[in-house]
């Protein structure tokens, strides 16, 4: 079922990922709170340019065009299911982590108080990071569901099984390069969050529009809370 894979497909998989990578390691020592959005724009960045060399546009990306007035329409619906889907499984990812025993890191080194700092009354601090996440939600989304799902399609095919890895494979990796500062329920929540943004990437006909705005309208309401001082 994985037979005859595309090594073209699986370069530009393997190289960019590990680009992402290294970047923001690189990032890291210099400002780590923002070396993650930092670097990952600067990797779109490169990799737009590389997709408009070589295929000529940004489809691969989840960039496609809304043609259709049938497709301006379905899209409030689908920002708003993708809204409801975010934060269903964030919950439910959540409770199975507390059922598991698993905790949150928070050090001096790690932990979101670490990196985003005590957001509650400070208004400088919450615009900043609304700002950011506007940028860094929408190209998660770009580079985890549009190109990874969609490159991983090109090297294994179009089997059952291949859809399936096609979205397990970026979910993981979603859910790992967000350890470093969540623990391990951060993996467990953002990568249960990735498999179904994952999924609904492929019933949305691999259009990442709507995603892009649900992620940042999540990303942007999560904050807010912090800055009004909720426990949510």
């Amino acid at each position: 079922m994985l037979t005859n894979l595309n090594t073209r497909a699986l370069g530009e998989f393997l190289g960019f990922t590990l680009f992402a990578i290294l970047l923001k390691a690189a990032f890291d020592p210099f400002f780590w709170r923002f070396a993650a959005p930092v670097s990952l724009i600067v990797v779109l960045i490169c990799l737009g340019l590389y997709l408009k060399h070589q295929k000529g546009d940004l489809t691969t990306l989840g960039i496609v065009s809304l043609a259709k007035a049938k497709s301006y329409w379905l899209l409030p619906l689908q920002i708003l299911t993708a809204i409801v889907v975010i934060i269903a499984t964030g919950i439910a990812a959540t409770l199975l982590g507390d059922a598991l025993g698993l905790v949150e890191i928070e050090s001096s080194a790690e932990g979101k108080e670490a990196r985003f700092g005590n957001l509650t009354g400070n208004t400088n601090l919450f615009l900043l990071w609304l700002a950011i996440v506007w940028i860094a939600g929408p190209a998660e989304e770009l580079f985890f569901r549009g190109f990874m799902i969609n490159t991983l399609t090109e090297v294994l095919g179009k089997s059952g099984v291949a859809a399936a890895l096609s979205v397990l494979i970026p979910a993981a990796i979603f859910g790992a390069v967000h350890m470093y500062y969540q623990g391990v329920q951060g993996l467990i929540t953002t990568g249960f969050i990735g498999l179904s943004l994952g999924c609904l990437f492929l019933a949305y006909k691999r259009n990442a529009w709507p995603l892009m705005v649900a992620h940042a309208c999540v990303n942007s309401l999560g904050f807010t809370l912090q800055y009004l001082g909720i426990d949510a």
